[in-house]
């Protein structure tokens, strides 16, 4: 409970819900909680998900730098009337 920064009353709303969902199991001897096989199937994907998402936004930000990286302009082929294919002028790109 001190852990997770909850008081008692927010830590029970989670137990409940979770126990509700059957993601948790509750021992009435024991008096304690126990994830069922329902709750680790889900951690398990919920993890894979997170995973997922977290490659997915490495993906993103890559392709986002390679769609914002300033290229250099080619040089500019100016070709002026009367002039021969080896008598092209260049000229540098505004």
């Amino acid at each position: 409970m001190y852990q997770s920064a909850l008081n008692l009353k927010q830590l029970n709303l989670y137990l409940e819900g979770l126990a509700s969902s059957e993601l948790l199991g509750f021992q009435p001897a024991g008096k304690f909680y126990f994830t069922t096989e329902k709750g680790r199937t889900f951690a398990r994907a919920y993890e894979h998900f997170r995973e997922t998402k977290d490659l997915l936004r490495e993906q993103e930000e890559a392709l986002a730098r390679l769609i914002t990286t300033k290229a250099k302009k080619p040089a500019a082929v100016e070709v002026r009337p009367g002039t021969g294919p080896n008598q092209q002028h260049y000229r540098q790109p505004n």
